[in-house]
């Protein structure tokens, strides 16, 4: 018998990086993951990524800091090889929807959009990035946040 974890985790091997299937697994992802709560509140919340693409930039040295003013979502993070990143956007039900902007230790500037599910694993919040690249025109991927 499977349990959570080893199901999420398959799901999480086995998620595409493909921007044109993310609707589809996005659905998906709904029914393999049986703690999604539409009501997860994220003010005050401190996370970092625990795995991104390859051409994905943040990593687990980097610390979000997260607020929530009802459907506002904005963050401010650094650390790993950004010196200083915000990100800003909207909340409906369990996705959000932000831009993000950064200077990297090496000074150079990035920005993008996201597209990002919430979910609860094992009692942490964990956020589904979809992001992609403004300053990288036709640069995509996926991140995965945890709560700390």
């Amino acid at each position: 018998m499977l349990n959570q974890k080893t199901v999420y985790l398959t799901w999480l091997d086995s998620y595409s990086e493909n921007p044109t299937d993310f609707h589809s697994q996005r659905n998906h992802s709904q029914t393999r993951c049986s703690t999604l709560n539409k009501m997860i509140n994220i003010d005050n919340i401190r996370m970092n990524v625990i795995k991104t693409s390859e051409n994905g930039i943040v990593n687990q040295d980097t610390i979000f800091h997260f607020k929530q003013q009802g459907t506002l979502i904005y963050a401010n993070y650094s650390g790993g090889l950004i010196e200083k990143g915000f990100l800003v956007g909207k909340r409906s039900n369990n996705q959000l929807m932000f831009t993000y902007c950064q200077i990297q230790i090496d000074g150079k500037l990035d920005n993008g959009k996201s597209k990002v599910d919430i979910e609860k694993f094992n009692g942490k919040i964990r956020l589904i990035e979809h992001f992609q690249w403004d300053s990288r025109p036709g640069v995509y991927g996926i991140n995965i946040f945890q709560e700390l």
